[in-house]
This record gives structure tokens, sequence and C-alpha cells, in this order.
């Protein structure tokens, strides 16, 4: 978890970096996590399909929206998500 002092100075850049093609697809990532650690679901989501849609081979980006889809209650699209895990990541995921 990051400190919560710590997360008002990174939010803003990290904003900024989203704008910019190269950082867009880390920024999207690391703005989910850190809004969904903040308990934003909804907007944690959207910045979670942002990252997946970009890189769709990161498993960590799946996996991550997974995890909110299940803290939304949206079970049935967590399913959906880890159905398309490699093997390994699933048996990972599936023991947290």
């Amino acid at each position: 978890k990051i400190a919560v002092g710590r997360q008002d100075d990174l939010l803003p850049r990290l904003c900024e970096l989203h704008t910019q093609a190269d950082a867009m697809r880390s920024a999207s990532y690391l703005i989910a996590r850190i809004m969904h650690a903040n308990g934003d679901y909804e907007d944690a989501a959207n910045y979670a399909e942002h990252a997946v849609k970009s890189r769709p081979e990161l498993g960590r980006y799946r996996v991550l929206l997974a995890t909110i889809y299940l803290d939304q209650g949206r079970v049935d699209d967590a399913e959906e998500i880890i159905e398309k895990l490699p093997l390994m990541m699933q048996k990972r995921f599936r023991k947290a």
C-alpha cells in the first residue's frame, strides 16, 4: 500500500503521464492500483480496463482488473478474465 501523503503527490503526476503515449499503459495500471487501494472501484476499473486493452498480454494487468471486479461484486466478469489467464497465473490468483 502507498502512504496517503505520497498518493496525493503521485496521483496528479500519474494522471499527467496518462496522456503521454509512451507512459500511458504503465500510468493506467498504476492509477488503477492507487484508486483500487483507495476504494474507488469504478474509476479503478476504468483505468485497469484501459491498461488491459493496451497490453492484453500482461497478466498482472488482467489480475488487477479481475480483483477490482471481484471487489465490485462482478464475479462473472472476474471469472471471464481469470479463465483467459495462463494456467500458472490462474493457480496463483485462486490461492489469494
